[in-house]
């Protein structure tokens, strides 16, 4: 089924499901997806007309998000949307910035695969493609109001690390271990451990410098912080910015119980990535390294720890992403030919060797000793 047909199909769907629910005729009047940022989930900004209109009768216009899982082979093993649903609902009861969730629907038969409906938040994303550094509405801000995004974002992610653990146990299910004590203790080695499998599960199409990167990564564990409910995807293009304050988290996918250090690094890997890992020049303004760091630590109120070890952990684990996203591609024009290279290949030496987690924090000038 090609696009247009398979949209037509999703339209239906989704207007008998949202009719149902609301126990009012739906009609979809729009419905488009966002291309800036995201490749995992089919991600669908929903315009809704609702009410019988006609004669005497009224609509009212509504705009909701849908989050469908996959109905392909996913980027990642398990795509579990529930879990994605349960987290920010349960967030909503704290203040931390997430959607207003509505209704899961794990019933495949409506649009063909599960999927989420949440409400939309206005708002603005910082893209990834092209990378926010280039071109975009962050690019365009003024100097002086390009840092005010980040550290927003970065309040939302310590607001996030400051919710109770004891309301998500449901996420326990994943750490292989009894306690939180015991899954504090052994977060670096359990994280190693997982991406370890996602490799392995490449079979022959893995790449071996990334394989051996995770070895040298165990060899060298840090001690870790206290575990907390990780976004698991932390990055600034998952956020919506909405006049200068973090309006919402996006994309749960990954979400899970880790250490606060696994977000904060990737946070500023995927941002070192988008600049220099692909040789632009980062986006002026931007705070660095020690200044973030020190604005997370006086929102979660301690010091951190192993913030160098989990930045090359994300970098490397975003390699093993590629690798996989990359035999996927290749799976859908035949299954035939080479593997595109490897973003995160070439950085590997320098990444295990602290070169390139000391180029970041040179480069943008951080004055914050941490």
């Amino acid at each position: 089924m090609n696009r247009s047909a398979a949209d037509t199909a999703i339209r239906s769907g989704l207007e008998s499901f949202l009719s149902d629910q609301l126990n009012e005729k739906v009609t979809i009047s729009r419905l488009t997806r966002p291309t800036a940022t995201g490749f995992s989930a089919d991600t669908m900004i929903v315009d809704l007309m609702v009410g019988e209109g006609g004669s005497g009768g009224s609509t009212r216009p509504d705009r909701v998000v849908v989050q469908a899982a996959p109905t392909g082979p996913s980027l990642f093993e398990a795509y579990d949307l529930a879990r994605s649903f349960a987290v920010q609902r349960e967030l909503a009861g704290f203040d931390v910035p997430v959607a207003p969730m509505r209704w899961l629907c794990e019933d495949r038969s409506w649009i063909g695969t599960p999927f989420y409906v949440m409400d939309h938040v206005e708002g603005l994303v910082p893209p990834d493609r092209p990378p926010y550094h280039v071109e975009g509405w962050l690019f365009d801000l003024p100097l002086a109001d390009r840092a005010g995004i980040w550290m927003a974002g970065i309040e939302a992610m310590g607001s996030l690390h400051d919710v109770p653990i004891s309301s998500f146990s449901f996420l326990n299910d994943d750490q292989g271990t009894d306690t939180a004590d015991d899954q504090n203790t052994n977060m670096a080695r359990q994280r190693i451990e997982h991406w370890r499998s996602f490799g392995h599960d490449l079979g022959p199409d893995v790449e071996p410098a990334l394989m051996r990167a995770l070895d040298k990564l165990e060899s060298v564990r840090p001690q870790c912080g206290p575990l907390r409910v990780s976004w698991g995807d932390a990055k600034l293009g998952n956020m919506i910015f909405n006049d200068g304050r973090a309006a919402a988290i996006l994309d749960w996918e990954l979400t899970g119980l880790s250490v606060g250090e696994e977000d904060l690094a990737h946070w500023m890997a995927v941002d070192w990535f988008l600049s220099t890992g692909i040789g632009l020049e980062r986006l002026p303004g931007l705070p660095g390294p020690g200044s973030t760091i020190a604005r997370y630590e006086s929102i979660v109120g301690r010091r951190v720890v192993g913030v160098e070890w989990w930045f090359v952990f994300a970098v490397v684990r975003m390699g093993l992403i590629f690798q996989r996203a990359a035999v996927q591609s290749r799976r859908r024009r035949g299954g035939e030919g080479p593997l595109r290279a490897n973003a995160v290949a070439p950085h590997l030496a320098q990444l295990l060797d602290g070169t390139v987690w000391a180029d970041y924090r040179r480069r943008n000038d951080d004055e914050v000793e941490v």
